[in-house]
């Protein structure tokens, strides 16, 4: 064994350590991938890193006028493969995607612990630092008020679209119709239609449901993240 014992226990020590609190992070978030994957995740990534040291430095012992050696081999094929894990943390429904900022932090976390395998510390600790900066302090510190539309469904009656947007206009909130279709459901024809908010974060949801189940036409009422 090239490393001792205790560089190999420091290794797997920090990885246990910045994977477990970005995994935190994610575990309080009520992310798809909690603490558990993101230690798992980043305590293997150093394993690996370790084991690509120490086949490089194997080879080279044997003959290096002889054997070829590809030092980035194996933690490519890591980096190729926690793509695969990322996208199993991905929930995609019809109206929303949930899963996107675990994917990346589980990439990230990946990435963090082939640093600390192959021993680069300090560019696994500056890469912890800036990925738990954009996990934690930006998102307080920055706001996007990102688009978001309302889905709601009702039957075809003569006021029924006039008094849906006399309740939305009632939240002064502007926004936008997207899309308006229309089903067929036995006798009962449906519209549909998606209105756009442009300012999402003085939308109170809530409220316009309460108004909405106050008439008798309405069939549902979503809010989704998808246009």
């Amino acid at each position: 064994m090239n490393e001792s014992i205790l560089d190999i226990c420091l290794k797997l020590s920090l990885a246990f350590l910045f994977s477990g609190l970005i995994g935190f992070e994610r575990e309080i978030n009520q992310s798809s991938a909690g603490l558990k994957t993101h230690i798992l995740v980043g305590i293997s990534t150093a394993l690996i890193g370790i084991l690509q040291l120490e086949a490089v430095e194997y080879a080279i012992s044997l003959d290096s006028t002889i054997v070829n050696v590809d030092p980035v081999r194996l933690v490519a094929q890591v980096v190729s493969g926690i793509g695969f894990l990322g996208a199993g943390a991905i929930i995609v429904t019809k109206r929303t995607i949930q899963g996107l900022t675990t994917a990346a932090s589980i990439w990230a976390v990946s990435a963090i612990g082939i640093a600390i395998g192959v021993g680069s510390y300090w560019t696994a600790t500056l890469g912890f630092l800036f990925v738990i900066a954009s996990l934690i302090i930006f998102k307080r510190l920055i706001v996007i008020d990102s688009p978001r539309s309302v889905v709601i469904k009702y039957l075809h009656e003569p006021s029924a679209h006039q008094q849906v947007q006399k309740i939305l206009n009632s939240q002064n909130v502007p926004y936008e119709t997207t899309r308006l279709s229309m089903e067929i459901l036995g006798d009962q024809m449906i519209m549909s239609q998606v209105f756009r908010l442009k300012k999402p974060r003085s939308f109170d949801f809530e409220k316009l449901v309460t108004q909405l189940a106050e008439t008798d036409f309405i069939v549902s009422v979503e809010l989704s993240d998808i246009d």
